[in-house]
């Protein structure tokens, strides 16, 4: 299958998220909406969201919209995060104990209702920044005992570990906290024993059975990794803004992207992620000077240079296994490349040693064409081609048969 552009696996992420909070919500299974057509609206506004077409919808003649199939692969994928969530909630003692996937998923948006499920919860450990926010997917509260974040994952390039996962620490250290203030209101004073992260993605192949994987951590532990690796990361942040501003203010301007990079760069506040894969993700790389220092010391090759031959001896293994871990990301790094390149020359921008070219499409016989004898008929008698040409080696190809068709005297076939 044709790869998806990071574009399409979003969408389709933000499709599917939308399917899981929509079953959840109501008490459905996925399958409940087999076939059904889902829609994105008002991608990249405040007001973004999605709706589920009628049952029997037509799939929209317009190709600006956003749509999506409800197809076995995202009701497999979706039923396992919705599952998860059931399950966990009667393991938890918020749920009656039941055999039937139905009965648990109709508890399910009973709590829901009750606020003891929360569904894409916005959550800021530190209120006063605007970088530390963000949304938990699912949120279970089993007061005081244990809160656990459920964050679903639809995508299958890139697994997402949810070990010592900054981002999902982050959340769930938000979630923990909203709640126990909003409890410290109504007067009930709320210390969580434990905070669950746990990760949902079962379309991926290094996946846990099932897709889930967690991370569960006393609250004392939390608030450690808060005090000793969080907030050092959001002064380190604080310090970045604070260069850029006195140097936008010595410079009397505010600096181009371009520019900005470039500077955050040579103060050495900008470096690729080698913990995990975040850079690989972030749709500037191809013009960040990090990712070109990079790839270029990966590769060990100067881009200012000729292309070179890569010699790969028996001492170059702990590189070669450096370099593989790399490999996606290089990959969609050069890919990125070549798109803004192809997009200037579209715009008639010249890209020195290359040019435009048009692309090789391969013909096929459409099926209602894929009769032998009817193809060989229309080549013989309606182009008066012999026949002997038409089946020399076999059947012809479309691409061989215009080629034919315009040499024998029909130059606008």
């Amino acid at each position: 299958p044709e790869e998806d552009t990071p574009g399409d696996a979003a969408r389709l992420g933000t499709a599917a998220h939308y399917l899981v909070e929509r079953c959840l919500q109501e008490g459905k299974l996925p399958e409940t909406f087999e076939g059904r057509i889902l829609e994105i609206l008002n991608e990249g506004e405040a007001n973004e969201g999605c709706s589920i077409l009628r049952p029997n919808a037509k799939w929209p003649d317009d190709p600006m919209r956003l749509v999506f199939d409800i197809d076995d692969d995202m009701i497999e994928a979706t039923t396992a995060m919705v599952s998860y969530v059931a399950d966990r909630c009667v393991e938890l003692g918020l749920s009656k104990k039941s055999r039937s996937m139905k009965v648990k998923m109709a508890s399910v948006a009973g709590l829901v209702a009750a606020d003891k499920v929360r569904l894409e919860t916005r959550t800021n450990l530190f209120p006063f920044r605007d970088d530390t926010g963000g949304t938990a997917d699912v949120t279970i509260d089993a007061a005081p005992g244990l809160i656990e974040i459920v964050d679903y994952k639809h995508g299958s390039g890139i697994y997402v570990p949810s070990h010592e996962n900054p981002q999902l620490r982050t959340y769930g250290m938000g979630v923990a906290q909203t709640a126990t203030d909003s409890y410290i209101e109504d007067d009930w004073d709320v210390d969580y024993d434990m905070v669950r992260m746990t990760i949902v993605q079962p379309r991926h192949h290094e996946a846990p059975e099932g897709g889930v994987s967690f991370e569960e951590l006393s609250m004392a532990e939390m608030i450690q990794w808060r005090d000793e690796v969080l907030l050092p990361a959001v002064q380190a942040v604080e310090h970045t803004r604070m260069l850029v501003d006195a140097y936008e203010d010595e410079m009397g301007s505010p600096l181009s992207y371009n520019d900005l990079m470039d500077f955050l760069f040579q103060e050495g506040q900008l470096c690729m992620n080698n913990k995990d894969h975040k850079c690989w993700f972030c749709e500037g790389h191809m013009d960040f000077p990090a990712a070109h220092q990079f790839v270029a010391e990966l590769a060990a090759a100067d881009f200012a240079d000729e292309p070179i031959d890569i010699e790969v001896d028996d001492e170059m293994s702990e590189r070669v296994v450096r370099a593989m871990h790399w490999t996606p990301f290089i990959e969609t790094w050069l890919k990125q490349i070549a798109k803004l390149a192809k997009a200037e020359a579209m715009k008639g921008v010249e890209v020195p040693d290359h040019k435009l070219i048009r692309k090789t499409t391969h013909l096929k016989w459409r099926d209602e064409e894929g009769d032998e004898d009817a193809i060989i008929l229309a080549l013989t008698e309606k182009f008066e081609i012999d026949r002997e040409k038409v089946v020399k080696t076999g059947l012809l190809t479309p691409t061989q048969a215009l080629d034919l068709i315009k040499k024998e005297g029909d130059p606008d076939a």
